[in-house]
């Protein structure tokens, strides 16, 4: 476990300090690590995707070593470092995503190897205020999906 390195580099992504109250829109906090292959995925095939920039663009995005002492204030008010939160967090995978609407409530947790279509399906969920209707992800990404192919595009869910 690196606390120090270099993580992958956006322009989307916000500069310290970190504070994530009232911040007016969604928040994705990116809990990543040095030399960190999916790390890499996620930023250099998923966030390259053609359909990333509109829907990225609707959050505050924060990415976090999650090994390191960097102070972060939560969504909810709470003064913590990365590695903190991530602990608090229970995470276990890098990268981790947690996305929060823009009352700073916690609505999904992505603590797992996720594909493009899906990674970009859960900001698309929560950007869309989407799990007000429909609670399971599972079948809102059944019907993102349906509704892509149905405009004549190609859904590939299992490519980068």
């Amino acid at each position: 476990h690196k606390a120090s390195g270099d993580l992958n580099t956006a322009d989307f992504i916000q500069s310290p300090p970190y504070d994530l109250r009232n911040v007016g829109k969604p928040v994705a906090v990116l809990f990543e690590e040095p030399d960190c292959e999916p790390c890499d995925l996620l930023h250099q095939k998923t966030f390259k995707n053609e359909s990333a920039p509109e829907i990225l663009a609707q959050f505050d995005i924060v990415q976090l070593n999650r090994w390191s002492d960097q102070e972060i204030i939560t969504p909810d008010g709470t003064k913590t470092t990365a590695v903190q939160w991530s602990k608090d967090l229970g995470l276990s995978f890098s990268p981790s995503i947690v996305l929060f609407n823009v009352d700073g409530e916690q609505i999904i947790l992505v603590d797992a190897m996720f594909k493009t279509f899906h990674v970009l399906g859960v900001f698309d969920y929560v950007a869309s205020n989407a799990y007000k209707q429909e609670p399971s992800f599972q079948r809102y990404l059944s019907e993102r999906a349906e509704h892509i192919q149905a405009t004549g595009k190609d859904v590939n869910i299992w490519s980068y």
